[in-house]
């Protein structure tokens, strides 16, 4: 929650910034809308990597678990 809520308060600053129609392709708001899209996929990537990590990891302790007597 805390990194989503950065990326939406950087870029609420951003907007919070432009002076005129121009200053909606500065580089800083263009870059806080990337982020802002980007985010949501990245966690969800993160997630899936670290599910699968620790879906092997219990497997290979249930398969060592199996083969000792």
């Amino acid at each position: 929650m805390l990194a989503g809520t950065i990326v939406y308060v950087n870029a609420g600053r951003e907007l919070a910034r432009i002076d005129s129609l121009s200053g909606i392709l500065s580089p800083g708001l263009l870059m806080s809308f990337a982020i802002l899209g980007l985010f949501p996929i990245t966690v969800r990537k993160l997630l899936a990597l670290y599910r699968r990590r620790f879906r092997r990891t219990a497997e290979e302790e249930s398969a060592t678990k199996k083969s000792d007597p």
